[in-house]
């Protein structure tokens, strides 16, 4: 009776998978709002079979995109796949929100770099070559229409722009990372809504105060620092760039530690929401000076779970 259900619902679900697909590649406008509803079906699906079953669904999904969309279901595929897979798995081992959204971060992660390799194989596109070049192309442009206006732009002025060009193109895997990030907390909040309505089930997000990272982020971070100290700063190498943007990965995930952590002693101190909130305002505003301390406020909390301190501290009192 399980795998007949497991089949049923495996079978509506792909076939959803494979019309949300459709409509994404071939309806302009309405498919830019779907394609973000690809991983749904896939989170739906494990969340209630679990991993192994899921790999056939994911199989089986891909098989049938590529009927109807053939190699360009691939890509989207993979990233919608992965991630909504990682997301219902968390669910279906019954993980807390905050273990669920870490373990879907890392899926979309994975999704979104198989996303760029699969493209870059099948369809010969390298994103970062293009936008190196459409970066350089806008410099020219910017270059004649000076020159045009009667005025120059120095050599120094053009090699400044380019290195800009340069340290963003590096920081991509970063900003992919970060990306992952909050696309699987949106991810897994619209996955709860649905699930709580097809389903009948209660999953929520618990405060954002409760927020906390496993103690092995804080290895992680000063693994890359350590690696980071002994780098050429000019270095362009692979290493070079995973070490740096590992760095900087898990530094912003210290930071969301320290603005929990910020939550949590509001909330046991009996204070009002309004002054974390305003902290992070104004840390975002004036991020270069603040954010140094709330990333030290995070790993003190990782490693020593300074919370527990204050919630012991405020029951005594």
């Amino acid at each position: 009776m399980k795998n007949t259900n497991a089949l049923t619902e495996g079978a509506v679900l792909a076939a959803i998978y494979v019309l949300l697909l459709v409509i994404s590649t071939f309806v302009p406008i309405a498919g830019a709002v779907v394609s973000f509803l690809l991983p749904l079906p896939f989170f739906l699906f494990a969340s209630r079979h679990g991993g192994k079953s899921s790999i056939l669904f994911f199989t089986a999904a891909l098989l049938v995109s590529l009927m109807f969309v053939q190699l360009f279901s691939i890509p989207f595929t993979l990233l919608a796949g992965l991630g909504g897979i990682a997301l219902g798995v968390g669910v279906y081992h019954k993980r807390t929100a905050y273990e669920t959204w870490a373990q879907g971060s890392v899926g979309f992660l994975i999704g979104t770099l198989l996303f760029y390799l699969s493209a870059q194989l099948l369809f010969d596109i390298n994103f970062m070559e293009e936008f190196q070049a459409s970066v350089d192309q806008s410099i020219d442009q910017a270059e004649s229409m000076v020159s045009t206006m009667n005025s120059t732009i120095s050599e120094e002025q053009k090699e400044l722009a380019r290195e800009l060009v340069t340290q963003t193109v590096d920081l991509i895997p970063s900003i992919m990372a970060i990306i992952s990030v909050f696309g699987a907390f949106i991810m897994l909040w619209l996955g709860y809504k649905l699930h709580n309505r097809i389903f009948q089930t209660n999953y929520s997000f618990p405060p954002f105060r409760k927020l906390a990272f496993p103690t092995a982020l804080l290895w992680y971070y000063f693994i890359a620092v350590v690696f980071s100290l002994f780098l050429n700063p000019e270095g362009d190498g692979l290493f070079y760039l995973a070490v740096q943007n590992a760095y900087i990965f898990t530094g912003l995930l210290a930071v969301l530690q320290g603005f929990s952590l910020l939550f949590e002693w509001s909330y046991q101190k009996g204070k009002s929401k309004a002054l974390p909130i305003t902290v992070v305002v104004v840390t975002l505003f004036f991020f270069y000076i603040l954010l140094n301390p709330i990333r030290i406020l995070g790993i003190i909390d990782i490693g020593f779970n300074l919370r527990k301190r204050i919630a012991n501290s405020s029951n005594k009192q």
